[in-house]
């Protein structure tokens, strides 16, 4: 785990690390200059969500932005990235409200007419990336969801349809909310969990910052 101007990268090296010890690095990113780069590289990114999460539960940490990418990092090759803007100061989208928005004309549900994929440890990716394409036939709009380890695997499967040349349109991704939820087997814990909003029809739009953010990483 390396934090080198105003930036915390967390590779798959990084595994070993709890989520305690990252979000400590973070809240002392955010507490020596008001805002922290954050980016977790392929299986880095679970690790890199659920240390966000932890800190903004702790301290005052706010996502200014958050967006899935893939890069070509030295050491490691083409991986998967999550990369997170945070800052200390209050006025971070109202997420509740760009969630509402997104989901307003769809149909929240996992079932056959439904436009949500939930990613777990039971479904094999290539049934998930068809299911998805399925339904993409049908809708203008998919919700992903996962939890836990399973972020790995959504962030990939996400990217795999807005990055590759498998689906016949150009699929992008509208919107990513990042939020606890109770743990089935024990309701006193949480554990974190992702929603990315995918939309047909146009490509994922990123940031100059963002942009820039992979260059110095790369």
């Amino acid at each position: 785990m390396q934090l080198e101007n105003g930036t915390l990268v967390i590779r798959p090296a990084d595994a070993a690390l709890t989520i305690n010890e990252v979000a400590e690095k973070i809240i002392c990113g955010i507490m020596d200059g008001g805002e922290l780069s954050v980016v977790g590289a392929g299986s880095g990114i679970y690790l890199a969500c659920a240390s966000i999460n932890f800190a903004k539960d702790i301290a005052n940490v706010h996502i200014n932005e958050i967006s899935l990418d893939q890069i070509e990092i030295a050491g490691v090759g083409k991986t998967e990235v999550v990369s997170c803007m945070l800052t200390s100061k209050d006025g971070a989208p109202d997420m509740v409200k760009l969630v509402a928005d997104e989901e307003l004309d769809m149909t929240l549900s996992t079932g056959r007419e439904g436009q949500v994929v939930s990613v777990g440890r039971g479904t094999s990716p290539e049934t998930l990336l068809t299911l998805m394409l399925i339904k993409f036939a049908t809708f203008r709009k998919l919700k992903v969801v996962a939890a836990g380890g399973s972020i790995n695997d959504a962030a990939t499967l996400a990217l795999k349809l807005c990055k590759g040349s498998i689906s016949k349109e150009a699929i992008g991704i509208d919107l990513i909310d990042l939020y606890p939820i109770e743990m089935r087997n024990d309701p006193t814990k949480k554990i974190t969990a992702i929603s990315i909003y995918l939309k047909k029809g146009a490509p994922t739009q990123y940031s100059e910052r963002h942009l820039e953010l992979l260059k110095k990483i790369a």
